[in-house]
């Protein structure tokens, strides 16, 4: 499975994981986008299980126990999607659901 890089996929890039930086300076968007990410195997995790919980959550699919390559910014590192992985993932996906109301998974992400 490749990853595609999140504001190739229509995220925004005003992440709000990082609205501390872009709120109070807004010209660092544009070269922390430009500059390399430095970001360690827990962030390539957290793609692995975000990108998980998305399908998950479009398409009714539970994740399958498999490795992962492709990672993007991560190349050559592999993630496994262990039983662990999955029953968090899964927790996430019903929290998602009791507070959707109904709503899409593209509706949760805005």
């Amino acid at each position: 499975m490749t990853y595609i890089p999140a504001a190739a996929e229509g995220h925004s890039v005003f992440s709000p994981s990082s609205s501390h930086m872009w709120l109070a300076c807004p010209g660092s968007l544009l070269p922390n986008l430009a500059a390399p990410d430095t970001s360690g195997v827990d962030a390539a995790i957290g793609t692995v299980a975000h990108k998980e919980a998305e399908t998950w959550l479009r398409t009714s699919t539970t994740p399958r126990q498999r490795l992962v390559t492709n990672i993007p910014d991560h190349p050559g590192l592999t993630i496994e999607v262990d039983q662990e992985m999955i029953d968090a993932v899964g927790s996430y996906v019903e929290w998602c659901n009791s507070v959707a109301d109904g709503a899409s998974y593209v509706a949760m992400e805005q």
